[in-house]
């Protein structure tokens, strides 16, 4: 599933043209114990803060052929919900439904709102 580390660090690993967690450490300037726990954590928030660090977050989060709003990118991004269709104008949000969105990301996290979100969207 794309939604786990593994795809994004493999993605990274691309990217830098590397084939071991040592090596994308290096070129990431990073420890490789931190890489591995980001791997036993599955956390995905790391990756994204360093991909913004490294200017590289739309290379490994981003996807142009995908139009599904994200806020600041996540598990949507690489996803071709629209099956290559491109979104001319993005909707503004209400105050309201921002303030839904963010007691959401506060209740169930970020991560688990996009995920679920995707689902949604998947499921019909």
């Amino acid at each position: 599933m794309e939604d786990t580390v593994n795809f994004y660090i493999e993605k990274l690993f691309e990217y830098f043209d590397v084939h071991t967690i040592s090596e994308l450490a290096l070129k990431i300037n990073v420890q490789q114990p931190v890489i591995s726990g980001w791997k036993a954590r599955n956390s995905i928030n790391p990756i994204k803060k360093k991909c913004r660090e490294l200017g590289i977050y739309n290379e490994i989060f981003g996807d142009s052929s995908v139009s599904i709003i994200q806020g600041s990118g996540g598990r949507a991004a690489g996803r071709d919900y629209q099956e290559g269709e491109k979104a001319t104008e993005q909707p503004q949000l209400d105050e309201l439904t921002m303030s839904l969105v963010k007691k959401l990301i506060d209740k169930i996290g970020e991560d688990e709102l996009q995920f679920k979100l995707m689902e949604l969207i998947k499921n019909g």
